[in-house]
């Protein structure tokens, strides 16, 4: 039947240690950085050493879910090699609380529903189907209304 799941089907985070997943309805994702214990530097995606001062002193830490957005674009054209979402697409950068800008999805693709400045929230979301019908999920901003 289209649109329902097999038991089988699992979601598959397209990268590990990238985001959480909320355990209770009501929680929130979050983001998986590390803030370093030395020179202050909030980094996204998580590090082992800060790429500001090269410590090693560093703290992981959890980030969003909200920001604002900074800037974005929609793409129209084929998307490079690999790429395996819809087209067209948009690509948001959310300034966020913490002090620093996240690039990543949008989950909408029209510029008239995008404006610099307007409020995001960080959501999981399906990014693409991989060959055994598994979903992959990554990390989305989507407007808040």
């Amino acid at each position: 039947m289209p649109g329902v799941k097999s038991p089988e089907t699992k979601q598959i985070p397209v990268r590990e240690h990238l985001f959480t997943l909320p355990e209770l309805s009501g929680e929130s994702p979050k983001l998986i950085g590390i803030k370093c214990n030395k020179c202050g530097e909030v980094v996204f995606p998580r590090k082992t050493i800060c790429p500001n001062c090269c410590s090693n002193d560093v703290k992981e830490m959890l980030i969003g879910p909200q920001g604002k957005l900074y800037s974005y674009t929609v793409i129209y054209q084929p998307a490079p090699i690999g790429y395996k979402g819809p087209v067209p697409y948009s690509i948001v950068k959310v300034e966020m609380p913490e002090g620093l800008r996240i690039t990543g999805h949008a989950t909408v693709n029209s510029p008239a529903e995008l404006k610099i400045g307007m409020k995001m929230e960080l959501i999981i979301d399906k990014m693409f189907s991989d060959t055994n019908g598994n979903d992959i999920i990554g990390f989305k901003f989507k407007p808040v209304k």
